[in-house]
């Protein structure tokens, strides 16, 4: 039987866990500023961060979780950018939690280090990423630079048509996580679908 998203034993980082923040802190360290750039050399000042399950944001060993990767780098990239540019970036983040204990711990954890982050925005949604997927759309222009991260815990929690609304707005980019042991894990219980 998997694990609720609550269960403690997920929130210990292990290796996998590290590579994957890894991955994500280094390809938005790359995303933001190309995409700042702008179309026809007019620089853009924000950006715009979806993770569709933002669990509770600090791992049991004190290690960031994805949102508050992605705001230490937005941070990071204001900073730096603010030095070469007259008009800073700005990231906006949408983080979407459908666990209740979870989410509460991710809004406490957000407000304990928003001073941190100042020019990071951060709005926080509470339930399926697929109840929240037009609302987040919705707040953010089409042609926006748009970096969405999928990171279901199993094989469910996201559907691949909801995936492609993100991929079919112009400057959007998804990065999905595919964990092949809760697949590999399940392939024989029928029951599974």
């Amino acid at each position: 039987m998997p694990k609720e998203d609550r269960d403690p034993k997920k929130w210990r980082s292990r290796e996998n866990t590290r590579v994957k923040h890894d991955i994500l802190f280094e390809y938005l360290k790359g995303f933001i500023p190309i995409l700042s750039a702008g179309n026809r050399g007019e620089p853009l000042s924000v950006l715009h961060y979806i993770n569709s399950h933002a669990g509770r944001g600090w791992y049991e060993g004190g290690e960031p979780g994805s949102p508050i990767v992605a705001m230490k780098v937005g941070q990071e990239l204001h900073d730096y950018l603010g030095q070469y540019r007259d008009d800073p970036v700005y990231l906006e983040c949408y983080n979407v939690e459908y666990d209740r204990q979870n989410f509460d711990s991710l809004e406490g954890e957000i407000a304990a280090v928003r001073d941190k982050y100042p020019s990071v925005s951060v709005r926080n949604f509470f339930g399926p990423f697929q109840e929240h997927a037009d609302e987040v759309l919705g707040l953010i222009s089409s042609g926006e630079p748009t970096f969405a991260f999928i990171d279901p815990f199993g094989y469910r929690g996201v559907e691949l048509r909801e995936v492609l609304r993100f991929l079919q707005r112009p400057r959007s980019e998804v990065f999905v996580t595919f964990m092949s042991d809760y697949i590999c894990h399940y392939i024989e219980a029928p029951r599974v679908r």
